[in-house]
């Protein structure tokens, strides 16, 4: 189990690590201190006497609404603006399951109108149901990855992708 805990730390670590160090220019090594002493500031507050009850309320943000909204956003991204059909004789190259126009109206359409609505249902659970203080933490988090969003954004055209 500890084994499988470590290489999940490092394969959860080695994408921001790599997307930062693109981005900011900074060595390998640095850019590692760097993020191992903002995490393990991030995770003394899980240590404290109410710990349990953050986690739960930080899990229960992150899989009710960061990874719907996230990938509900990918598949606008990646259906509207980069276009699923350039992708798909790349895909029908390699692939015994040929992918066609269905898949195409499944990624632009179809997908993330269900994510958005289980999303929103999602959202109407909390505020009919939370407390002011998960309201809060809950706040503090969207704020967090908005921020964290927006000093990482750096437009790229699509030709470069």
């Amino acid at each position: 189990m500890l084994f499988a805990g470590i290489s999940s730390a490092f394969a959860f670590f080695e994408p921001i690590l790599a997307s930062i160090s693109s981005k900011s220019h900074m060595s390998r090594k640095k850019l590692v201190t760097i993020l191992s002493i903002i995490g393990c500031l991030c995770s003394l507050i899980f240590t404290c006497g109410i710990s349990s009850y953050l986690v739960g309320i930080v899990d229960g943000f992150v899989n009710k609404f960061g990874i719907l909204l996230l990938i509900a956003v990918q598949c606008v991204i990646f259906g509207w603006y980069y276009g699923a059909e350039k992708v798909i004789p790349v895909l029908n190259e390699k692939s015994r399951i040929h992918i066609g126009v269905i898949w195409t109206a499944i990624i632009k359409y179809i997908l993330p109108i269900f994510l958005v609505i289980i999303w929103l249902i999602g959202i109407i659970d909390l505020f009919m149901n939370a407390t002011q203080f998960e309201l809060i933490i809950d706040m503090i988090l969207i704020i967090f990855v908005l921020g964290l969003s927006a000093v990482f954004y750096r437009k790229k055209s699509v030709e470069n992708i």
